[in-house]
Parts: structure tokens; sequence; C-alpha cells
């Protein structure tokens, strides 16, 4: 056996294994009932990995959908327990939306939070934002719309006071309130 075979024969094994080391590929299913998240991926070398744990980051999770790209490690180059630390959705992430520093929570959908550089933080929901338990507000409360609560609304509240009088004791009733502003 010639020399350049013999080397060939020892470093095909380490070449293989630096080469999968850290892979690209697509999602093609997820499973989120389980501690740790699990993908099933498309490897881009045209090879199918499945119950590939997710990493994420600790009090952030997420399930990306079918046709996220992945960042796939194998650690050590050692293909049996493959494991996913980043993806991404081209198809969903906003574009040009954030200034340097800033952050921006997404879904496929079009709600977004914005963490602004100015401190500022912005709530975009095209249907109902919710809120479970007490809200605490320090400052001021601007609203566009309507203002309610269980028993009716702010607008109803202001009309019945405006137009609202009370008896006299001296005879007569009262008129409107005048509004001072």
């Amino acid at each position: 056996m010639a020399m350049v075979d013999l080397v060939r024969r020892l470093v095909e094994p380490v070449l293989h294994r630096v080469k999968v080391l850290a892979q690209r590929a697509v999602v093609r299913s997820s499973t989120d009932t389980t501690k740790a998240q699990t993908l099933e991926l498309a490897v881009l070398s045209r090879e199918t990995l499945r119950e590939v744990e997710r990493f994420a980051h600790f009090g952030l999770t997420t399930r990306p959908p079918t046709g996220s790209e992945v960042v796939v490690l194998c650690l050590g180059g050692n293909r049996d327990h493959p494991i996913v630390v980043a993806d991404e959705d081209r198809r969903a992430r906003p574009v040009a939306t954030l200034a340097e520093g800033e952050v921006c929570l997404y879904a496929s959908g079009p709600a977004r939070i914005f963490v602004r550089a100015d401190g500022s933080v912005e709530v975009v929901a095209s249907g109902d934002l919710k809120v479970a338990g007490k809200v605490a507000v320090t400052g001021d409360v601007e609203a566009t719309g309507n203002v309610s609560d269980l028993v009716g609304t702010l607008a109803a509240l202001r009309s019945a006071y405006n137009v609202h009088t009370h008896s006299d004791p001296q005879g007569g009733t009262t008129g409107p309130p005048v509004p001072t502003v």
C-alpha cells in the first residue's frame, strides 16, 4: 500500500468528523411534549436526523415552524447525539424594523414586541392584547379607543356625567356640569 493511500485512510475519518461538527439543516417537524424539545431535520447533505434536541435560552421557549433553518452541532464529530443550537425562519423575521441594540419578539403571525434602544417598549397586535393578573401603571394612560370595565365604558360614564343634574334644596334643579377644560 502506498504511503499516500495509508495517510488518506488515516485522515478520512478525522476529516469526516470535522465536516459534521456543524451543519445547516431544515426543520421537517417538531415535538414539544417532552422536557427537551426535539426536531426532525433534513440536513443539507440529504440526510434525515430524528429526535434532535433543540437547545434554547433559559426563560424563552419557541417552536420553530416547519421549514425553518437550524444550525446542528455534533459534538466531537459524533453523529450519535446531534443538538440544535440556533434556528431562524426567514419567512417570519421582521426586516428593517430594528435600530442597533434593539430587540423584537415575534412569531409567525403579525404580533410583535419591540424593546427600543431609547427605553420604550412597543407592542403591536392585530388581534386582542390580553393581560392576566393585576396591572399597575406608574404614569399616564392614553387610549385612542374606548375604555371599559365590567360595568360599562368610560364614554358612557362621561355622557351620563355631562347631562346629570341635582335637586336644589332651595327649589328647582341644578344645570348640567360646565366643563372646565
